[in-house]
């Protein structure tokens, strides 16, 4: 074991705040089996107050699970990380990871991703983030939402967040010049040089030697397999590297957003010829079989539709259905997204119940009007209600917590990092990583209660709704009459569902 203590040019106090690690152990579980990969072992370091250390090596060196490991006690196999006597819990380092911009929480705004340790801690307001950033001489447009935001625009913002730990005892930094161009990430260099000055431990890593020698770091490469020790890099005089990672070109933004009106435009004509189109084929099909008892044309039904609104029940029938469908939705949804959230978030619970939850899928729900009428004798609306809750939550409950399973992971660990607890995971996180799944549930559940409402409605024949027109339709009776009076809820399911896919155009991130 080899200890490496990087010696500060004070004298060590008892109120010192050099971080101490002590045989570091650290390493990551891959493969279908489970397979604990040591990556560290038994790795000693000091990090006195007021200096920069840099790791240095190739690509899957090991660098980021050091840093990941000093960070958070749960990825830390064994070992201690000290400041002082202390333990150096998780909040009070300033961390930024690596490929820190695809760690902002994009559905929120640069401002709210900076605050990020204030909300999870509920602490009382302090400087604002542009404040904080003014203070670095960083100038990002903090009012814009993450995902509007440039990748160099976004690598600021994570240092922004990491600096607003307050009482910070160490400094972490996982490739912090990485997608930076030259006057950032000299801007970036200048802060770390600052934050060094007034006594703060820095950890970083990084592949530029230039960099480490701009801020008078001092560079350890990592020695074994397992990394058991680190050995002194003597840094070279070669010319600083001015190649620009990650430039960033004016008026991409402007560009798109000159599209949108011409898009917007465009989208609205397809939607009219596709719809013209339709009539025409439906038309033409009807003529072609020339059988209006099996498929009437697009004026008969019309003309269906006004004798049944001229005559004033088909109100009545179309709101009370459609009511139905809605009320089953709603309550089954209620259900399905906390509940598919965090059965998708805890894996291993997902991947128990998966099976059978892919089984209900399919399952259809309505053989079970026995169990429905056994479990509300006499209470015929909720029997109703019970088959379009238990369809909705079924299927639903499928895409969400599928989505929830498949999601991203990096910011719910980043926000554990910060200190936040699993309530703040769920709500906070990990719902709106899944925001995709319950939009898709959302619009795939929608028509299926409404047509589901009239199947049960045809099993279970209320004294109002449109079931009893699809009875007769199966009797024999005018399939015009049958599409007049059903189209009425198809059309809710079909705006409901536009209203639902262009809600979720403000929810695409760039994850």
């Amino acid at each position: 074991m080899s200890q490496h203590s990087l010696v500060s040019d004070r004298r060590p106090s008892a109120d010192s705040r050099d971080v101490i690690i002590r045989r570091l152990s650290a390493g990551y579980v891959t493969g279908t089996l489970r397979e604990r990969r040591m990556i560290a072992r038994e790795l000693d370091i000091t990090l006195p107050s007021g200096r920069i250390v840099a790791l240095v090596g190739p690509n899957g060196s090991g660098k980021s699970t050091i840093l990941r490991a000093i960070v958070d006690s749960r990825f830390r196999l064994e070992g201690s990380v000290q400041c002082g006597n202390a333990p150096l819990h998780p909040a009070d380092i300033a961390f930024m990871p690596q490929g820190s911009g695809s760690t902002l929480f994009p559905w929120r705004t640069g401002a709210q991703n900076v605050t990020l340790w204030d909300e999870i801690h509920g602490a009382p307001k302090r400087d604002s983030a542009s404040t904080l950033a003014t203070r670095y001489g960083i100038t990002v447009p903090l009012e814009r939402r993450v995902s509007e935001l440039s990748g160099g625009e976004r690598v600021q913002v994570a240092l922004l967040r990491a600096l607003n730990v307050p009482n910070r005892k160490l400094i972490v930094l996982d490739e912090p010049t990485e997608g930076l161009d030259s006057r950032n990430r000299s801007l970036l260099l200048a802060i770390l040089e600052r934050l060094a000055s007034e006594g703060t431990p820095i950890i970083i890593t990084t592949h530029r030697t230039d960099d480490i020698k701009a801020i008078r770091g001092v560079a350890f490469s990592l020695v074994g397999s397992p990394i058991h020790s680190l050995k002194e890099v003597q840094l070279s005089s070669t010319p600083r590297d001015e190649k620009d990672n990650g430039e960033d070109f004016g008026g991409s933004r402007s560009l798109s957003d000159s599209f949108a009106d011409q898009n917007d435009t465009r989208k609205v004509l397809i939607g009219t010829l596709g719809i013209m189109m339709g009539l025409l084929a439906w038309a033409t099909a009807s003529v072609l079989v020339g059988r209006p008892s099996l498929i009437p044309g697009p004026f008969s039904v019309l003309r269906e539709m006004l004798t049944l609104v001229a005559d004033g029940s088909l109100v009545r029938d179309v709101s009370t259905t459609v009511l139905r469908a809605m009320g089953g939705w709603v309550l089954g949804l209620a259900v399905a997204i906390p509940f598919g959230t965090l059965l998708g978030y805890h894996r291993d619970v997902y991947r128990f119940v998966s099976p059978w939850l892919s089984l209900a899928r399919g399952f259809p729900v309505f053989t079970l009007t026995g169990l429905a009428i056994g479990l509300f004798v006499g209470a015929n609306e909720l029997q109703r209600l019970f088959l379009i809750v238990l369809t909705v939550l079924l299927i639903a409950l499928q895409i969400v917590s599928s989505a929830a399973y498949t999601a991203p992971r990096r910011r719910v660990e980043l926000a554990r990092v910060f200190g936040a607890g699993e309530l703040f995971c769920l709500m906070r996180v990990m719902f709106f990583e899944s925001i995709g799944g319950i939009l898709a549930a959302l619009e795939t559940t929608l028509p299926l209660a409404i047509v589901l409402t009239l199947v049960i409605e045809s099993f279970l024949i209320p004294d109002v709704g449109l079931g009893r027109f699809v009875l007769n339709s199966l009797q024999g009776a005018s399939v015009a009459v049958t599409i007049a009076a059903v189209f009425w809820p198809a059309l809710v399911a079909a705006i409901g569902v536009a209203v639902i896919r262009r809600f979720a155009r403000r929810w695409q991130f760039e994850l």
